[in-house]
């Protein structure tokens, strides 16, 4: 007995596992990010102090900004970042580089990258942002798991602001303020 064909994987996939058609899928999964409206780069340099590099993000309302060495992505520098590695370890915000903070050598998406590809990348990882470069290591873009939600959200806006209400369940428990 093949235990492979009793998976969850080949229950899902099994036709095309035996050569079949590929299994059904949404079309925007296959949409390349560089057609996403992702902006202009935002990016700085490894030794500029964190507290500039936060006031850019708030300026431009971007959660990340990209850390380039000559014009090639060396690191990203992200609200996490912020969270976990500045304010948590209390560090002086203009004595402390972006460089001592960031993510280094961050996984990248190429422009011809899907949403799928990206969202999958963004979901093991647990990212965020993700930098997008070109052949050369350039940086072109970030795309951000917003900007993917608000792109699935215009191209299906019947569906996603036509979407019933929701009510709660049954079974919540409603406290009296006791």
């Amino acid at each position: 007995m093949d235990l492979f064909a009793f998976s969850e994987f080949a229950d899902e996939y099994q036709e095309w596992l035996e050569g079949g058609a590929s299994p059904r899928r949404a079309a925007w999964l296959d949409v390349p990010v560089s057609q996403l409206e992702l902006g202009r780069v935002l990016s700085v340099a490894p030794d500029t102090p964190v507290r500039d590099a936060v006031k850019r993000m708030n300026e431009h309302r971007r959660g990340a900004v990209l850390v380039v060495v000559r014009e090639r992505l060396v690191g990203i520098f992200t609200e996490r970042d912020v969270l976990q590695r500045v304010l948590g370890g209390e560090l002086d915000l203009a004595n402390t580089s972006v460089g001592a903070v960031m993510t280094s050598d961050p996984d990248t998406l190429e422009p011809s990258a899907t949403l799928g590809q990206a969202l999958r990348t963004m979901a093991r990882g647990r990212y965020r942002h993700l930098p997008v470069v070109d052949e050369a290591g350039a940086p072109v873009a970030a795309v951000s798991m917003r900007r993917i939600v608000q792109f699935v959200c215009e191209a299906f806006p019947r569906e996603i602001w036509n979407a019933p209400p929701e009510h709660p369940s049954s079974g919540v428990i409603e406290l009296d303020g006791a």
